[in-house]
């Protein structure tokens, strides 16, 4: 889960990067928006995809790690069983439980701080007097420090509002700009994203870049239908106050030297789809990094293996318990039903065979280990992809080979 998390935050601050690098200061807007409500939904999901890509590898390499992930899986097997075993107290000592009790009081702080703010605005909306407009419900409160819309709502102090007033008429039309376009839903789901996601801190860098854009894109609204220098006195004049509260769409927000910088810029189209590719090729490559799963393909047969030791524990149980059955020989042994079938020989320190079911098939991964005192380690090998085992033991050694769901068998040297 920790690694989940951390690739979470790693592929969203990725994405951010290139977000930041391509498309931040072009006149994008629209593309913007878009791009950053599914910025957190994508790094989160990103992460969790899995595209295979199969490549050749040396046999060596290959057979070394099919033996180490099978043995990893009986040694993870038997922590399992280590976890279960252990009681309460170890489970409330965990790192996994405190981060949880942390993410639960946190979120449900941020909760009710967010729902707070909510229902004061809702407050306001009643408790005030309301001027029907046009798309709006105009609010003039004394509370309104500086215009701000939210939802279908606009609230100005009543000293600003004015009637038939060139400001006013600018005020109203960026405003009007966000509930048209409907900017009050975006900022709902980064509040959402900013309780649920709290631990990741480019929530907080995606939400103030998705206010700005919100900005932008009113402004531009504004000015296509006023005189641009009236526009921009408007705004040095507006931010001296400034209304700072959750869910809210302010036209004197704290960005002002951004926005006049992006009012006065011009237009390129060449420059704006150069970078929409560069930023495309670029997330392709991070989608690609965090979701390839590279996977070792044989060509041909892959040797048996020499000894591995398999776990350093004197109490490793395996899937079955290993139990006798059929002769105790150094070559072949014909097993009851629903037991394994081994054709082996031992010869200069080396036991070498294979490994089939009850009707002949080759058996790949059965589990062959030297019998020894509980006292030390258990050592053995696993058959590989073609049921062949090898694995040094000495003369008087015997060797239990096993396999899940079918009873076990011995070998000795005669």
């Amino acid at each position: 889960m920790m690694v989940d998390l951390i690739k979470f935050i790693a592929c969203s601050a990725f994405l951010m990067l290139l977000f930041r690098l391509f498309l931040a200061k072009e006149k994008t807007f629209l593309l913007n928006r878009w791009l950053l409500i599914i910025l957190i939904p994508a790094a989160m999901v990103v992460p969790l995809l899995s595209i295979p890509v199969f490549v050749p590898q040396e046999i060596a390499v290959l057979e070394s790690a099919v033996q180490t992930s099978f043995l990893q899986q009986v040694q993870q097997q038997f922590q399992a069983s280590q976890v279960i075993d252990s009681s309460a107290t170890s489970t409330a000592n965990s790192p996994l439980f405190w981060f949880l009790t942390i993410y639960l009081v946190v979120s449900m702080v941020l909760l009710i701080i967010k729902s707070s703010a909510l229902i004061r605005l809702i407050h306001w909306t009643k408790m005030d007097s309301l001027k029907p407009m046009k798309g709006a419900m105009l609010i003039l409160s004394e509370k309104a420090l500086s215009p701000f819309s939210f939802g279908k709502f606009i609230f100005m102090h009543p000293s600003t509002y004015k009637e038939d007033s060139g400001k006013t008429e600018m005020i109203l039309k960026h405003e009007l700009a966000h509930i048209k376009q409907s900017h009050y839903i975006d900022l709902a789901i980064m509040e959402f994203f900013t309780v649920v996601f709290w631990f990741n801190p480019i929530v907080f860098a995606v939400k103030k870049a998705m206010v700005l854009n919100h900005e932008y894109l009113a402004d531009q609204e504004v000015q296509n239908t006023v005189h641009p220098i009236k526009y921009k006195k408007l705004l040095l004049k507006l931010t001296v106050q400034n209304t700072s509260m959750a869910l809210i769409s302010a036209i004197s927000s704290s960005t002002l030297k951004h926005r006049l910088i992006m009012l006065n810029k011009p237009s390129k189209k060449t420059t704006m789809r150069l970078r929409i590719v560069y930023f495309s090729l670029s997330t392709l490559l991070i989608v690609a990094g965090f979701s390839l799963k590279i996977n070792a393909h044989q060509s041909r047969n892959i040797p048996a293996s020499t000894y591995t030791p398999l776990l350093k524990h004197p109490n490793l149980t395996l899937d079955m318990k290993p139990e006798f059955q059929g002769e105790i020989s150094n070559g072949e042994i014909n097993s009851n039903k629903n037991a394994l079938k081994v054709k082996a020989k031992y010869s200069n320190g080396m036991w070498k065979g294979t490994v089939q079911d009850s009707k002949g098939k080759l058996l790949a991964g059965a589990i062959i280990i030297i019998e020894q005192p509980k006292t030390k380690a258990p050592i053995g090998t696993v058959t590989d992809i073609n049921g062949n085992f090898s694995i040094k033991a000495s003369s008087t050694a015997t060797l239990i080979v096993s396999f899940k769901e079918y009873k076990s068998v011995k070998l000795k040297q005669n």
